[in-house]
């Protein structure tokens, strides 16, 4: 299902995509099958899948690829699944006993709450906020981008070393590529810079834990990357001179 507007669903949602230009509501469940992604790391042919411009909310989610520019909201159980999201995620209510991330991965810029992530079982669960991914992807083609053009440009400046020794047209058209490329370093350059400020757009994100977190949960905030190592209680992990620290509660 795709719309420019919402899309509210009164019951289940299962393995399907649905796409809004607007929120997505769904009464119950997302229901997905199968493994977030195979061996070669395309993602599983049987998963749910939301996308919305807007927020995204549920009772609970399973097996699911969730992307959404807004807010993401799910009430108890949120489950193997892989979230992008540039706002917040919460996961249970204030004093609720339901609200549980269990295994995949997540990425909310703004910040992560939740009332227990993980298990006793150790099931990996990787939780990341105050950057976005997609930022983080862009930057990378920046970078590779720029590498490119800068083997590019030193072949042309090796080679122009030789002009005396070229047909002048040869040497014409390569002057005029060094030109090109090295305007095009210099563009590239400002892009990956405005890219990196806004990259760290929100150093004040945090993840919030109600009740516990289990080891075998990796924490990144902004650049810096954390692995619980022992359960801990209620609490919140932060950023603090450039360092993560969890703080209880």
């Amino acid at each position: 299902i795709r719309t420019t507007g919402d899309i509210f669903v009164a019951g289940t949602v299962e393995g399907a995509t649905l796409e809004a230009g607007g929120n997505i509501k769904v009464n119950k469940g997302i229901i997905g099958r199968g493994e977030l992604h195979h061996e070669d790391g395309t993602p599983g042919t049987s998963l749910a899948r939301l996308k919305a411009e807007g927020s995204i909310q549920a009772r609970f989610v399973e097996n699911a690829m969730i992307e959404a520019r807004g807010d993401v909201m799910i009430d108890e159980l949120l489950a193997h699944c892989e979230v992008m999201t540039e706002g917040a995620l919460v996961v249970g209510k204030d004093k609720a006993k339901k609200g549980h991330i269990l295994g995949g991965s997540i990425t909310a810029v703004h910040g992560i709450k939740a009332q227990v992530i993980g298990s006793s079982a150790g099931v990996r669960t990787k939780l990341e906020a105050g950057i976005s991914r997609a930022l983080r992807k862009d930057i990378d083609q920046a970078r590779e981008t720029i590498i490119a053009k800068c083997a590019e440009r030193d072949k042309l400046t090796a080679l122009l070393k030789r002009a005396a020794q070229l047909p002048p047209e040869l040497v014409a058209r390569a002057r005029a590529t060094l030109v090109k490329s090295e305007l095009e370093i210099v563009n590239l350059n400002a892009q990956r810079d405005v890219l990196q400020q806004q990259l760290g757009q929100d150093v004040n994100a945090r993840i919030a834990i109600g009740v516990r977190v289990h080891e075998g949960s990796t924490v990144l905030l902004g650049e810096k990357t954390l692995a619980v190592d022992r359960e801990r209680g209620p609490g919140t992990f932060t950023l603090d001179d450039g360092e993560i620290v969890y703080t209880p509660r």
